[in-house]
């Protein structure tokens, strides 16, 4: 009887290890950052540094307003520029994450037609506040519910600082911008301002 009671409880105890077990979360869910949510207009904040997204723009190709010449990067898709000030909170910060999440999972990384310059290229200093542009492409039925993800150091980016903003871009008003959308869309360096 003794026996069989032990027996019973060791294979309670192994079912309680194995359920326990089970509830440990994935490394890459225990170690992924911390986000903050916001949208277009609004300054997200988190604790590394400020973002606030003021406007997207979109062309079928891409110049640099002051570029020499009248060099144009082209696409088969459509060029999405989402302007926005970026603020360091105590130390110098630059977005070596930043990526467009679309309504439906797709996930489309920054362009390098736009090279050195851009807001994701350059840093900001703690309390000064940089203004630029972040490029991406992807096709033009993908806009709509578009968001933007920003975060600094991506190797270092464990339960770091992640900022994730609305781009506010509805079905009807990504058709209006796609609709609109000039031969060209131009952007400055990123700027303190």
């Amino acid at each position: 009887m003794r026996r069989a009671l032990v027996a019973v409880i060791c294979a309670a105890l192994l079912v309680a290890v194995v359920a326990a077990n089970r509830l440990i979360p994935e490394y890459d869910r225990k170690m992924r950052p911390i986000g903050t949510t916001g949208a277009i207009g609004e300054t997200v904040r988190t604790s590394a540094f400020d973002i606030k997204v003021d406007r997207v723009t979109v062309g079928r190709s891409l110049a640099e307003k002051d570029g020499l010449g009248d060099e144009r990067e082209r696409t088969p898709g459509l060029f999405v520029l989402v302007w926005a000030d970026l603020t360091g909170v105590d130390q110098p910060v630059t977005l070596d994450t930043a990526y467009l999440r679309t309504a439906d999972g797709h996930r489309y990384d920054t362009t390098d037609a736009m090279g050195f310059g851009s807001l994701d290229e350059t840093g900001s200093d703690p309390g000064l506040t940089r203004y630029g542009a972040i490029g991406f492409e992807l096709p033009p039925y993908r806009l709509a519910g578009a968001r933007l993800v920003v975060a600094p150091q991506a190797g270092e980016n464990r339960l770091g600082p992640q900022a994730e903003v609305d781009l506010g871009l509805s079905a009807d008003g990504a058709r209006r911008l796609v609709a609109q959308a000039p031969a060209v869309v131009r952007y400055d360096q990123a700027v303190y301002r």
